[in-house]
């Protein structure tokens, strides 16, 4: 039985009925495909513009964590080589789309496939690493920076500076044991005190130095680390977002390939029809 055969079959009308449907099929998914790889561009662009927000303007929010920095840094550098990767795939399929470039067509589902399935094994690496041992070197290099590298509210360094903005935003003193991280630290060697002013409740108080009632009791790891878990779920829902985009793309590829491919085999007349509209071999 002919492609054109089945088709009819499976639309149930007359020859030109059905290839009129085919054409409208194609042309519905020919711009489902160009608006989704707009949507891959764009989102794109957006890691590209994220990655170097980590790697040249936050420098000094990620040092805090220490040598953790170093991972952060590869990281960013990852968001923009997959950024620029979307940027080109997005362009690549919307030109396919446009242009219905056979050639371009199929380097756009095979770089898509590359992509999705990449991402797929990356996520599943990154999240058992993080699992087993993003909290432990969090907490580790966390800390240590704070107590060799912390020099009080009055200093300008990145460490310092970025520890200060943590306190004062979280309301929050230490790292994990509120005041008891001070001890021993550069901080309390150099200035004597047993943690810093900002640490209090009332920083305008009197017993704000001798006195512990008035410290903020929480420590800052667990606030630090929700903070990161918060910024981390948006990413990762923005990795999902952009792999069901990529799948929907590969699935209007996909049928516009192999369902009106099909229905136009062993008609010459709507074959060059049909061909001359998706399947155009530049």
């Amino acid at each position: 039985m002919s492609g054109l055969k089945r088709c009819v079959l499976l639309f149930g009308a007359g020859p030109q009925q059905t290839m009129a449907r085919i054409q409208k099929l194609y042309h519905c998914l020919r711009l489902l495909v160009m608006v989704l790889c707009g949507i891959l561009f764009l989102s794109g662009f957006a890691f590209l513009v994220f990655g170097g927000w980590v790697k040249f303007d936050s420098i000094y929010n990620v040092k805090v964590m220490g040598l953790f920095y170093e991972y952060l840094d590869h990281l960013a550098y990852i968001y923009m080589g997959m950024g620029v990767l979307l940027c080109l795939v997005g362009l690549t399929g919307f030109c396919a789309a446009k242009k219905e470039n056979w050639c371009l067509i199929t380097l756009f589902f095979f770089t898509v496939t590359v992509l999705f399935c990449t991402k797929v094994v990356g996520i599943t690496i990154f999240l058992i690493v993080l699992t087993f041992q993003g909290v432990k070197m969090v907490r580790e290099m966390s800390k240590k920076s704070l107590q060799t590298a912390y020099m009080g509210p009055a200093a300008t360094d990145p460490v310092s500076t970025v520890w200060n903005t943590i306190i004062t935003k979280y309301e929050c003193c230490g790292f994990e044991n509120s005041i008891v991280d001070f001890e021993k630290s550069v901080f309390s060697t150099t200035t004597g005190l047993k943690y810093p002013k900002i640490c209090c409740v009332d920083k305008n108080s009197n017993n704000c130095i001798s006195a512990i009632w008035v410290v903020s009791p929480q420590s800052c790891f667990g606030k630090l680390m929700g903070g990161i878990e918060e910024k981390f779920t948006v990413i990762g829902g923005t990795v999902i977002g952009i792999c069901v985009v990529e799948v929907l793309s590969l699935v209007c590829v996909c049928v516009c390939v192999c369902v009106c491919g099909e229905c136009t085999l062993g008609v010459p007349s709507a074959s060059g029809l049909c061909l001359e509209i998706l399947l155009v071999h530049i």
